[in-house]
């Protein structure tokens, strides 16, 4: 963001000495336009991501909370992962499909009703936990696509900084390559809370979420240590 300031900046004195025509600056004035609208959406992300962390723990709304240093996923466990075999217990553990066979009937036909609903139940359940699943994996390339772009522009950083140590850049190509390193570190971050996230909505998805009464009684409780 600061590198296109600058270079906007610069592209403004030029243009007032008539060093370059009006469309060069028209083209750094959209540089920084698209660069203020990507930070806007990051920021944004990064908020929707924060909520959905704090919802899973039971402190939804909470805007005051800081999330520190963003965790390494688990690889192993994520790998782990099976989705062949954890249908029985998501569908065990769903609280719609509890909430039907824990229901009271009577008559024939109610018994019937409930049979459909409890079988409904437990379909929507495995529906849900294959969506989620699904949520995984996509989360899990794009972690794999955010760790070679960042090991690219961890490289592209360390030459700008050798480069700027030895006198060989000027401000403006130095500014540009912080923004980029900064960019895919901030990618790379993200690609972390997303995969973390959609591991542990699909791991309260298979053990449950508590509710009512125990999660109140409990603060909320925390995620899944492990499986």
């Amino acid at each position: 963001m600061e590198a296109a300031q600058s270079a906007y900046d610069a592209a403004v004195k030029k243009r007032e000495a008539g060093l370059i025509k009006d469309t060069e600056l028209e083209s750094e004035a959209g540089s920084l336009e698209r660069q203020k609208n990507s930070l806007a959406s990051l920021k944004e992300q990064q908020s929707e991501l924060k909520e959905s962390l704090l919802t899973m723990i039971g402190l939804s709304g909470h805007t005051d909370v800081e999330i520190g240093t963003v965790p390494d996923p688990d690889m192993a466990a994520i790998r782990a992962v099976s989705v062949e075999n954890d249908p029985q217990p998501a569908i065990s553990n769903d609280p719609t499909w509890v909430s039907e066979m824990r229901s009271r009937v009577t008559g024939t036909d109610n018994r019937e009703l409930k049979k459909k609903r409890i079988s409904e139940a437990a379909q929507n359940a495995e529906i849900s936990l294959r969506s989620t699943y699904g949520n995984l994996q996509n989360a899990l390339s794009q972690y794999k696509a955010a760790e070679s772009a960042y090991s690219a522009a961890k490289q592209a950083w360390d030459t700008v900084q050798k480069k700027q140590a030895a006198g060989m850049l000027s401000k403006n190509a130095y500014l540009s390559g912080e923004s980029a390193w900064f960019s895919g570190e901030a990618a790379m971050n993200t690609a972390k809370l997303n995969l973390v996230s959609a591991y542990e909505s699909y791991i309260w998805q298979v053990v449950g979420v508590e509710t009512g009464a125990s999660a109140g009684a409990s603060g909320g409780g925390g995620a899944p240590a492990g499986r």
